[in-house]
């Protein structure tokens, strides 16, 4: 389990991280395990690139395909409006807002 991404969530921190090559800036709600075994994070991503040409917007991110996982010190007020918690993509979680 990757403690920066469970500590961001309880302290309600965003994070900046590179994924598939290009930097993202993203708010984490919950980080838990894929139906496939896979270590996932539920994010909203505020600013960056995205394949899908999306740079705003809910994200399931595969925790290992991501790089340098850092806090950016900024934090958020609360879970976004249309978030709900128990993830139905995640079989299990380790953490969530």
């Amino acid at each position: 389990m990757n403690s920066v991404i469970a500590t961001a969530i309880a302290e309600k921190a965003i994070l900046t991280l590179t994924y598939n090559g290009s930097n993202r800036v993203v708010e984490p709600h919950a980080y838990g395990v894929n139906h496939l075994g896979h270590d996932v994070l539920r994010c909203f991503q505020v600013s960056g690139w995205s394949d899908s040409g999306q740079s705003h917007g809910w994200k399931l991110l595969i925790v290992r395909d991501a790089f340098a996982i850092s806090k950016t010190g900024a934090v958020f007020a609360s879970a976004r409006k249309c978030y709900k918690r128990g993830d139905k993509a995640m079989r299990h979680i380790y953490a969530q807002i």
